[in-house]
């Protein structure tokens, strides 16, 4: 019997549809060796990781939501779908984390708090992060796996023998 575990699936809204290809096939490839896609529901990265980890079984594919109703478009009913309330030391961590942590309005810090949610009780977290300075919400998910001890797999950096060795270790569940 496998042992259930937890990838966090993060990045850009923007990505090059060869990254995209690639988090796609890493989402199924998760599902297929046992373990969970953990993702925030962003268009772009946080979709393709999903919509792969939906192609094999959508009950392993665990969606943080920073409101009701987030891009509720790319939901599939067997989805588990996380809202908030959020635990309150998840809301500390954001603004612990965040550049501008003290200032987030609602709407910000609900969608950082998120990433927080997303990373926590995951194994690995895989992220393919925009340019953009600070990083986003990837970067956030970036700091936040950073600050708990969770490995962290920057993708924008990976050449093809990376993704195999990736691979290997997702298929003997992380060990």
């Amino acid at each position: 019997m496998t042992t259930e575990f937890g990838v966090s699936c993060i990045g850009t809204r923007n990505p090059t549809r060869e990254m995209s290809e690639h988090c796609f096939k890493l989402g199924a490839w998760i599902v297929i060796c046992g373990g969970i896609v953990s993702s925030g529901n962003a268009e772009g990265i946080d979709f393709a990781f999903a919509a792969g980890g939906n192609s094999i079984d959508p009950t392993k594919v665990h969606l943080h939501l920073p409101w009701k109703g987030f891009n509720d478009f790319q939901i599939r009913r067997e989805n588990r779908i996380i809202l908030p309330p959020y635990p309150q030391w998840m809301v500390d961590l954001t603004v612990k984390l965040h550049p501008r942590g003290p200032y987030l309005k609602r709407g910000p810090l609900a969608l950082h708090t998120r990433n927080v949610a997303i990373v926590h009780r995951t194994l690995l977290c895989v992220a393919a992060p925009s340019n953009k300075v600070g990083g986003g919400g990837t970067g956030q998910g970036m700091r936040t796996s950073t600050d708990m001890g969770i490995e962290l797999i920057n993708l924008n950096h990976y050449e093809q023998a990376d993704w195999r060795a990736l691979a290997e270790r997702i298929r003997t569940g992380l060990r």
